[in-house]
Parts: C-alpha cells; structure tokens; sequence
C-alpha cells in the first residue's frame, strides 16, 4: 500500500515537472528571475521606445524655404505702348474732322443765332487738339533726353541740353486763345452770355488754362479767382480753385493761398474723385502757415 502512494506521488512530480518545463508562466517567470536577461530586455525596449519618438518627431518636422526676391517696377510691353500711341493718334484724326466740320458749320449762312454754342465747342476742340499734339511733342522730347543722358560728360559739355517745345500745339492755342477771348468779351452782361448760349464759368476756366499753357501766367490768374468767387457752384470751380491756390503758392502769396487750400481740404464743391487732394492741400497749408509765421 505504501508502495503505491509512493509510486503515484512520483508519477505526479514528473507530471508537475514536464508542465513547468513548457509552460508560457515558467518561460515568463524565467525571464523575469533572470537578472541579465531582464536587464538587457530592458535595455533594448527602451531604446526601441527612443527610436520610434525619434522617427515620430522626424515625420512632424517641417523645413521651411523663404526665397527672396528683388522687386522690380511694373513692366510696359511694347504692343500696350503701340496701342496707345494709335490711340491717340485715332483721337486726334477724330478730333480733327470735328474742327473742320465745325469750322465749316460756322461759315455758313444763318448760324448767327448758334454762334456763341458753335465758337464755344470750336475753341474746346482746339483746346484739346492742343493738348493731344502737346503729348506728341512732350514724347519727342523725352526721347531727345534719353539720348543727352546717354553721352558721356565731355559730350554733354559741347551739347545743348534739349528743351521741350512745343510749336504745333501752341499754334492751336492761339487759335483755342482767340475764341476765348471773344466768348469773354461776349458774356459780361448779368446774363453771363446765356441768351447766346455762353457759359461764362466754361470760359473763364478754359481760358486761364490756355494763357497758362502758353505761359502767361500773370494774365490767367484773374479768370480764375473770377470763376471760384462768382461761380462758386461750377463744375470748373474746384480744379480752378486748385489751380488759384498753386499759382499763388508759388509766387509766395501765402496768405492768399491759404484760403483757397483750407477750402480745399474741406472738400468744397470738390467732386468724387478729387477726394485724394485732402492730404496734398493740408501739406500745402502747412508750408503756408510755415512761411507766415503761424505756428499754432
């Protein structure tokens, strides 16, 4: 009987033994115990640890390039300087066949009732035939200045510096001046020339202007200080004033000036589009008060 128990417990070691020997528990539990292995175990997930957050950190880093660049001005091309050009040819051609059929118009019987209308538009036509030519000529000159900018400092001292003129255009001025002058003369009554189809305001403005592009400054001061006191409410009275202002700046009658650029800034009988002029009228005041001792 002992015998047996003896035998069966035996049995039931080898049993117990062979489990341990395959079982997942003892092969843990060996890792565990197992002071070099743990370490090392250790050891090598912690370094698969830093280098799986180094590798994450790699996929979050950005690089970022900034290339400058020098800006350079806006280009003209050639065919948008072309176009211009027959553009302004086009208008000329225009404007010239208008003068003649005016001119025309004029000269025939029965158009005395229209007259002061017709010499009205006439003298505008000229007028802006005047300027159209004057660009032409201002673009001659400019490329007479490329060329004296272009020779070397002891050419330029045996050649004359080129001067803009401008013959042709002053030519229609003249024309534009005489019409003018009629019309003025023609609307000094208290009617203003209405009853023969005058605006004396028009005059006055297109007037001055004409005596300043020919440069007789001195004469075409008082069309306009006539226009901005006695027709306040023109559409010429804001760009006459501007005018007033700037040619009484400039021939140091600053306290004249200074009325006409306080009312400026204001914006008086200023137009939509002449809102920009504020900061220029109040740069202008500032000088004005500068030279007239007004520092306050």
């Amino acid at each position: 009987m002992m015998n047996r128990k003896i035998m069966r417990l035996g049995y039931e070691a080898l049993i117990l033994a062979g489990l341990l020997s395959v079982s997942p528990i003892a092969n843990a539990a060996n890792e565990v115990f197992d002071r070099g292995n743990w370490g090392k175990s250790f050891e090598q997930d912690k370094s698969e640890v830093q280098v799986s957050g180094d590798r994450a950190i790699e996929r979050r880093r950005v690089t970022i390039t900034q290339t400058i660049k020098d800006r350079k001005g806006p280009s003209i091309y050639r065919d948008d300087v072309e176009f211009e050009k027959l553009r302004r040819t086009r208008i000329d051609q225009k404007t010239e066949e208008l003068i003649k059929q005016l001119e025309n118009l004029i000269n025939r019987p029965g158009q005395q009732n229209r007259a002061g209308e017709l010499n009205m538009r006439l003298a505008e036509l000229y007028y802006e035939r005047a300027q159209g030519i004057a660009a032409t000529e201002a673009d001659a000159w400019e490329k007479q200045m490329r060329a004296f900018d272009a020779l070397s400092e002891e050419q330029r001292k045996r050649t004359a510096r080129p001067s803009l003129k401008t013959p042709q255009a002053d030519a229609y001025r003249r024309k534009a001046l005489k019409l003018y002058a009629e019309l003025e003369r023609q609307s000094r009554g208290s009617d203003h020339g209405a009853r023969q189809m005058i605006r004396r305001d028009e005059v006055l403005f297109f007037l001055g202007s004409t005596l300043l592009d020919l440069g007789q400054r001195k004469q075409g001061l008082p069309y306009f200080d006539e226009l901005v006191n006695d027709f306040p409410k023109s559409g010429r009275a804001f760009a006459a004033r501007l005018t007033l202002a700037d040619l009484l700046f400039e021939e140091s009658k600053y306290e004249k000036a200074l009325s006409h650029f306080l009312r400026i800034a204001a914006g008086e009988s200023a137009p939509p589009d002449s809102q920009n002029l504020k900061p220029y009228a109040l740069y202008k005041l500032a000088w004005c008060y500068l030279n007239t001792t007004q520092y306050d």
